[in-house]
């Protein structure tokens, strides 16, 4: 749209919640601001798709210990929060933070959750979590302040492949509920590089 009309214009990246222009050289406010009017948001709305990707996410109670702490216990609101946040379709936003950790955007209001007052040393890989709006997977060991919900045995972040994630940012996500030795198998095709994520075509 705007490089028709600013030849200077050299990269347009997209955060959570913005657009971001960089432009080689100084281009007047006011003709961006002109342009910007005339802009119909209609035409570039993301359009929906039939199609998703259908990540595992493992429920045991090991990988949702921090719900527990949060609903103080109390197993039936864990499960209701974990009933609810499986009937929900994501959307990957972008990538940040880490290497393939990947913001989601989607999360109901309801499902919303504190981010950690003391943050944890060490969060797995493959660490489901929420943080206060956003919903994200640590593609590796690291610190973290969010609250982690499930475990996904799905690498996303694979350095040696080209493009090294396989989700990119758009597409729509639905997790699906895996028991521990459903996981494992998984975790093993993982380990003989013969996984495939699934699409799937509703």
């Amino acid at each position: 749209f705007l490089t028709h009309e600013f030849h200077a214009l050299e990269e347009v990246c997209t955060t959570f919640n913005r657009i971001n222009l960089f432009f080689k050289e100084a281009v007047s406010l006011v003709a961006i601001s002109e342009k910007l009017a005339n802009f119909d948001a209609a035409d570039f709305t993301r359009k929906s798709s039939e199609e998703y990707w259908e990540i595992p996410i493992c429920l045991a109670p090991q990988y949702t210990a921090d719900l527990f702490v949060h609903f103080e216990g109390k197993q039936s609101a864990v499960e209701d929060y974990l009933a609810a946040f499986l009937a929900h379709t994501y959307t990957l936003e972008f990538y940040g933070f880490l290497p393939g950790f990947g913001y989601m955007s989607g999360l109901p209001k309801n499902l919303h959750l504190p981010r950690k007052r003391n943050p944890t040393r060490l969060t797995n890989r493959g660490t489901v979590a929420v943080g206060g709006a956003q919903l994200g997977v640590y593609p590796q060991e690291s610190p973290g302040g969010w609250q982690g919900i499930g475990y996904t045995p799905v690498p996303w972040f694979i350095p040696q492949n080209d493009p090294p994630v396989f989700i990119q940012s758009g597409d729509p996500i639905r997790f699906t509920s895996i028991d521990l030795q459903q996981c494992r198998s998984i975790e093993l095709a993982v380990e003989m590089v013969i996984y495939q994520p699934k699409k799937i075509t509703s």
